[in-house]
């Protein structure tokens, strides 16, 4: 910490303080020191969280593209034998 490094008074409720200080002797660090790593960790999980959120949208959203794209293909090849032999044979030129 610096002496530049803003100050905050806050009130806790007893409990919260006391396992803070337990914490804080566990992890052989200060008060301070202890809150501080604790909010930091605190941040640095919801960024994984968000982070997780948008891989899980990007997964559904990359199962939904495949889906379409199966079913395009399907629709295609539907299509195409349909299609008497010579359009067949001009299709595959393609």
């Amino acid at each position: 910490m610096h002496a530049s490094d803003a100050q905050m008074k806050i009130r806790l409720p007893a409990e919260l303080r006391d396992g803070i200080v337990v914490a804080a002797e566990a992890n052989k660090r200060s008060l301070n020191a202890e809150i501080v790593a604790r909010l930091e960790r605190s941040f640095d999980h919801a960024a994984q969280s968000d982070y997780d959120q948008r891989m899980m949208l990007v997964e559904i959203v990359s199962e939904q593209v495949a889906k379409v794209e199966k079913e395009m293909m399907l629709r295609m090849e539907k299509a195409i034998q349909g299609l008497s032999e010579p359009e067949q044979r001009e299709h595959s030129k393609k």
